[in-house]
This record gives structure tokens, C-alpha cells and sequence, in this order.
């Protein structure tokens, strides 16, 4: 058994930290999509509103949820002249963006506290492999917790891929 718990333990904490690599890259794609998106649509709306300093101070600083909040305030007076569809696109786009970024953020959060947990229940595990082997039914038990919390890291991980992948 405690070879079953080396073997095991040690597994987990090699393919969450793979894992983790791997949703990494997932996640650094997609949000510079979605900066770039934030930043082409906040410089047309900028572009609409030349004469507005607080717009273009949030531009510059790249402060594109204060961007977001004036070019909205800004919507509701009278829009300046050539205001048109690509404007209303980039103004809906910047608050769809903004919104992906924060849940994105918010799931990654989550599964990195959740794998960080594991791991290191894994790192604990292993190091006390020798005392916690000694009585079966205890070694059984953290194999299946152990086994079980791996699991519910990479489903954590898992659905962030795919959320990643599909809302673009």
C-alpha cells in the first residue's frame, strides 16, 4: 500500500502542475484577445469623443473600465456627429469584454486555489507516506480523498478550457 500512495500522490502533484502550465497558456491567449479587443474598441470611442478629457485620459491609461462609464454617460447625451454602428459595436463589445475578462479571472482564481490545496495535500501525503500506510483503512481513505480532490481540480481546470476555448 504504500508504494500505491508514492505512486499516487506523487502522480497528482506532477499532472496538476502540468495541468496548471497548460491552462496558463489557455488563459494568457485569450485574455490578450480580449485586450486587444478592449483597446481597439476604447481608441474608436475615444476617437468619437476627441473633445472629452476624461475619456481620453481613461484611453491613454488604458483604464478601460472608466472608459466603459464615460463612453456610456457620453451615449446618453446627444452623440456626436458620425456616431454610428461600428461606435454601438465597440461600445457593446468593450462591456462583453469586460465581463468575459472578470469571469475569466474569477474561474482561474478558483482553480488555482483548488489545485494549490491539492498539490499540496499531495506534498503532505507524501511525506508521510510511511505512517500513514500503517493502518489500511486510513491509507485507503486518503487514496480516495486524494484521488477525488485531483478530480475535482482537473474538472475545475477542465471547465475553464473550455470556457476559454467557446466564448470567443
Amino acid at each position: 500500500m504504500e508504494n500505491t500512495l508514492y505512486y499516487t500522490f506523487s502522480t497528482i502533484a506532477q499532472s496538476l502542475a502540468g495541468a496548471i502550465a497548460f491552462l496558463g497558456a489557455f488563459v494568457l491567449f485569450r485574455l490578450q484577445a480580449i485586450s486587444h479587443l478592449l483597446s481597439s474598441s476604447a481608441e474608436l470611442l475615444a476617437r468619437a469623443w476627441m473633445g472629452d478629457p476624461e475619456i481620453q485620459r481613461a484611453v491613454a491609461a488604458r483604464d478601460y473600465p472608466v472608459a466603459l462609464v464615460r463612453a456610456e454617460q457620453l451615449v446618453k447625451l446627444p452623440v456626436p456627429s458620425g456616431w454610428g454602428l461600428i461606435h454601438q459595436a465597440a461600445l457593446e463589445g468593450m462591456q462583453q469584454s469586460l465581463t468575459q475578462r472578470a469571469s475569466i479571472l474569477r474561474s482561474l482564481r478558483g482553480a488555482l486555489v483548488l489545485t494549490a490545496v491539492v498539490m499540496t495535500g499531495a506534498i503532505v501525503v507524501l511525506a508521510s507516506v510511511s505512517a500513514l500506510a500503517s493502518p489500511n483503512s486510513l491509507a485507503y481513505s486518503i487514496l480516495a480523498v486524494g484521488v477525488s480532490a485531483f478530480g475535482a481540480s482537473i474538472v475545475a481546470i477542465g471547465r475553464l478550457v473550455w470556457k476559454l476555448t467557446h466564448d470567443a
